[in-house]
């Protein structure tokens, strides 16, 4: 019986290359989408605090049903007066003119009607408020910035990951076909030693330690089927298939494999200055360092530039019509701290961010050296199994012409097999791991993973 890789078969794969994979894990992240809302918002917000730049139209009308209309009379209606003789003199003519103008007054007037109607039309343009505005656009687009700054750093992290679930899925088909030249190796071996056995020349013994050690080697083929399965139901779910849809993936790596290396100095300069983490935080600092100067600002008097323009009807003690214009001051004086306490509260948010962003620097430093090791380490570790595969190739042929000759045991060809099963595994193992380091060195940098130049990956 001849075991074979499971997933590869019976089943119809579509072809995917790794900047095809990352390009649909990147057009499927929800948290990218997230994020992408995120910065229109901040946007909206910046456009926001610009706004209050310019003067403000504020319109206000009302009207108003009183229960009566409102009369005033200033002579008590003329009674009171006795009649006079027709003046003799001018004094006389004076007093009765003094008379008549008192009766008018005793006339009710109409000083406010029944039905009253203002429209105010006011424009506001702030002097003394231009500075926090100034802030807070300052703040607003650096929140802008901040944003920005997250979203590459979360396409950094799915580019990373797919790139790595890639190589992941590539190195478990690598040892499966590993496991399974090795059940193609004793199956083999299997009917030479059932020959022998037949004319006597190995006993019974062998034929079953032999047999038993293929067994064994077949278990590791359903378990590493198995690890395929895994690893392509992962890759699967990254670049926003269904967990049972397969690909053909291609083992070409591009740049990854054979771009030079940056010395350990040169990596951390590169990612101290392309980690958009770092400059993530730094712009999170100056944004606080903005957010202090509006928290400082509303400590100050405020003065604006205020015209107004008002309309009125039914009311004879009002103009119909008025227009004015002037500086109003205003300044609340004393409120127990409530606005000095927010200025404090603005510093102490500033120093937390500061304190992360040494927290983060240190971090991208450690990460950089030891991704910078894990690569060395894969590097020297894919000599020595290049090495140890030749070895165990040459042993294992030894093995089988001593068997040949009745020098050597089935159990000596299972250990020779087993050992060329091993330094294979060991050799798959070392190249994908040199892969993903280059590719977490390069992200530990700040860097786009794959060469977009030739992917048309975005960066």
């Amino acid at each position: 019986m001849s075991l074979v890789l499971v997933p590869l078969l019976g089943l119809a794969m579509s072809p995917l290359s790794l900047p095809d994979a990352v390009e649909r894990a990147l057009a499927r992240d929800w948290t990218l989408a997230a994020l992408a809302a995120q910065q229109d918002a901040a946007r909206s917000s910046a456009d926001a605090v610009r706004a209050n730049y310019g003067p403000k139209l504020r319109l206000e009308g009302n009207v108003i049903v009183w229960d009566d209309a409102q009369t005033v009379s200033f002579g008590g209606g003329g009674a009171g007066f006795p009649a006079l003789p027709p003046p003799a003199d001018p004094y006389q003519e004076a007093v009765l003119g003094i008379q008549q103008a008192l009766g008018g007054l005793g006339t009710p007037t109409t000083v406010r009607e029944q039905v009253t109607a203002q429209a105010t039309v006011q424009v506001v343009q702030p002097l003394a408020g231009l500075y926090a505005v100034n802030r807070g656009a300052r703040a607003a687009d650096l929140g802008v910035e901040a944003a920005r700054r997250q979203s590459s750093t979360r396409r950094r992290s799915v580019e990373l990951e797919t790139v790595q679930g890639y190589f992941r899925t590539l190195q478990a088909q690598a040892l499966a076909r590993a496991a399974a030249q090795q059940v193609e190796s004793l199956e083999s071996q299997e009917k030479r030693i059932l020959s022998l056995f037949a004319n006597g020349v190995v006993g019974k013994n062998d034929v079953l330690r032999l047999q038993v050690g293929l067994a064994a080697a077949r278990q590791q083929v359903l378990a590493a089927n198995g690890g395929v399965r895994q690893a392509q139901a992962a890759l699967a779910m990254q670049v926003g298939a269904t967990p049972d849809e397969r690909f053909e993936l291609s083992p070409a790596a591009g740049d990854l494999e054979s771009a030079a290396v940056p010395a350990l100095d040169i990596a951390r300069e590169r990612a101290a200055a392309q980690r958009p983490e770092v400059a993530e935080l730094s712009t999170r600092v100056q944004q606080s360092e903005a957010g202090e100067e509006v928290a400082r600002a509303k400590l100050l008097p405020d003065l604006n530039l205020i015209a107004q323009y008002d309309h009125t009807e039914g009311n004879t003690f009002q103009a119909s019509d008025s227009l004015f214009g002037g500086l109003f001051l205003t300044w609340t004086a004393w409120e127990w701290g409530a606005t000095a306490r927010q200025a404090d509260a603005a510093v102490a948010q500033t120093e937390a961010t500061r304190a992360t962003l040494e927290q983060v620097r240190k971090g991208v430093v450690l990460e950089v050296e030891s991704v910078h090791v894990q690569l060395e380490t894969a590097d020297a570790a894919i000599g020595v199994a290049e090495g140890a595969v030749a070895q165990a190739e040459e042993n294992l042929r030894l093995e089988r012409a001593r068997l040949e000759a009745q020098q050597a045991t089935s159990g000596d060809l299972i250990d020779a097999e087993t050992a060329l099963l091993q330094a294979r595994v060991n050799l798959e193992n070392a190249r994908y791991d040199r892969l993903v380091a280059r590719a977490r060195l390069r992200a530990a940098m700040g860097q786009p993973i794959l060469d977009t130049t030739s992917t048309g990956v975005r960066p």
